[in-house]
């Protein structure tokens, strides 16, 4: 069964300006989207501990912990290590941006933020989510069924029928093998027959002529 899920999409803003949350819950609330908030880097970290989220949008320069750590620590989790994440800053360098994309980010936006732009990259964002989502579902499934295949005794008992026939089919190879060998060292080296009957007696002529010659 293919996992779809047909629930809003929940998306996290992280922003630690207040009128930036406002504006960006607005902006996709008004699309349909639902929003939680967070005012600092470790506030995300406990939300996605304790929510189930689609996608996150994550200022980079946060009191203490910034966003490209927070990022970081995203990545390191299997809950959240493929969860789309979109890069926000007014004031990020272009050493930031890089080392955001290379942690994982799926965008990097630059403040003031676009309204079309926004929505356009979390749409695509959260497409590709629901495709991958679908895919590792897919091949789920199709692990539990090689593996239920796998252990049904009609197919252990073809197993063990299969490999009982190659057994038997080496050792009557083995034997047949054995069998030629046999013969060909006989056809080699044939056994001494006895002398027959016309040679003795050839000899026997031979003998006696020369018995004659002498005499």
């Amino acid at each position: 069964m293919i996992y779809v899920r047909c629930m809003v999409a929940t998306i996290l803003v992280v922003d630690d300006e207040k009128n930036i949350r406002r504006a960006l819950r607005m902006v996709l609330e008004g699309s349909g989207f639902h929003t939680l908030e967070a005012g600092s880097a470790e506030d995300c970290l406990e939300t996605l501990d304790s929510y189930e989220v689609d996608l996150v949008i994550l200022d980079v320069r946060l009191p203490k912990m910034s966003g490209i750590e927070a990022l970081s620590k995203i990545r390191k989790k299997p809950a959240t290590r493929r969860l789309p994440v979109l890069m926000v800053s007014g004031h990020a360098s272009l050493a930031e941006a890089v080392q955001a994309v290379q942690l994982g980010a799926t965008d990097f936006f630059e403040k003031p933020l676009d309204r079309d732009r926004v929505l356009v990259t979390v749409r695509n964002a959260l497409k590709t989510w629901q495709l991958q989502r679908e895919v590792e579902q897919l091949r789920a499934d199709a692990e539990h069924r090689y593996e239920m295949i796998g252990e049904s005794p009609c197919n252990t008992r073809a197993l063990c029928a299969a490999r009982e026939d190659r057994a038997y089919h080496r050792t009557c190879s083995h034997r047949r093998r054995e069998r030629d060998g046999q013969g060909a060292g006989r056809a080699r080296h044939p056994p001494t027959q006895p002398a027959s009957r016309g040679s003795v007696h050839q000899g026997q002529l031979r003998g006696d002529s020369g018995r004659a010659d002498r005499e």
